[in-house]
């Protein structure tokens, strides 16, 4: 996964630090400290153990497997919501 300038400086903004020092925790460079590394995972919903002891490869996947379950719950939501709206209308067409 190739992360984009947006979401670092998105993910940089939500937590409080600067566009760099997220580039250089995902490039591993650096590592953050605890306050910073539980922001970071609250902000991508991941585990904080993964910001305090993973790889960026690990940190990769974390990202997108959060994405991707973030995703699915809309899709599910969705799903519910349209069919609530169906049912709906079936019982009260106009």
């Amino acid at each position: 996964m190739e992360i984009k300038r947006g979401f670092v400086n998105e993910l940089a903004r939500q937590v409080g630090i600067s566009h760099s020092h997220v580039s250089n925790i995902l490039c591993g460079r650096k590592r953050p400290r605890y306050k910073v590394a539980k922001y970071l995972a609250i902000a991508t919903g991941t585990e904080t153990a993964v910001w305090m002891e993973g790889m960026p490869c690990d940190i990769r996947y974390a990202i997108e497997q959060a994405e991707e379950d973030s995703r699915l719950a809309r899709e599910e939501h969705n799903r519910r919501e349209y069919q609530r709206l169906v049912v709906d209308m079936e019982e009260d067409p106009f």
